[in-house]
């Protein structure tokens, strides 16, 4: 009698699986500060050039208090074309993880034009971190600087939140749930949808 309840309590929790939220931040433009030349941005490709945005180490202080998962999600092409190496980008992703609240970073490293399931605006890296985090997607958000981004989001059902840096000759998305002009404003307009 004893056992079969035990039983039973166990496959109730199997069936009871709890998903969690997150916040997908793109890296360059929202985290990190870009190269700006002629009017585009550009990752950086020296590790002297890699500095962190200040408001972002509290936006994600803000971000894991409000219960979210912090996962980076960035596309760095440059590596496919030879102009930086998948070591030196992981030495930037270790000062991110050093200096803000990450749980964990996705990199996308296909050629620029590729249309690889894991490089945005494809949803893979997304979808594959919400398999690996349990992350209920739908009730998760993604915070980028970009249309590649502000895709992504829509692509994985995710909320999509456009950090608005006034970029002159990089086109901006039309196609978002919100617009902040840097990313603890982004985070607070995120916290307080969950808390409404």
């Amino acid at each position: 009698m004893a056992l079969s309840r035990v039983a039973s309590r166990a496959a109730g929790q199997a069936d009871q699986v709890v998903t969690r939220r997150a916040i997908f931040f793109d890296r360059d433009g929202v985290l990190s500060v870009p190269i700006e030349r002629d009017g585009h941005t550009f990752a950086p490709l020296e590790l002297a050039d890699f500095k962190v945005y200040p408001e972002a180490v509290e936006a994600l202080r803000v971000s894991r208090q409000a219960g979210f998962l912090n996962i980076v999600v960035t596309n760095q092409p440059d590596v496919a074309s030879g102009k930086i190496t998948k070591s030196e980008v992981e030495m930037m992703h270790d000062i991110l993880r050093a200096t803000l609240a990450i749980d964990d970073v996705e990199v996308s490293f296909d050629a620029s034009g590729s249309d690889a399931r894991r490089r945005k605006p494809n949803p893979g890296m997304l979808l594959d971190s919400s398999k690996k985090w349990n992350v209920s997607l739908e009730a998760s958000f993604v915070i980028g600087d970009r249309w590649v981004d502000m895709q992504a989001a829509r692509r994985a059902g995710c909320r999509a939140v456009f950090v608005d840096r006034r970029y002159a000759n990089d086109p901006r998305p039309d196609d978002f749930d919100h617009s902040a002009s840097d990313v603890l404003i982004a985070v607070l307009w995120c916290v307080a949808q969950v808390s409404e």
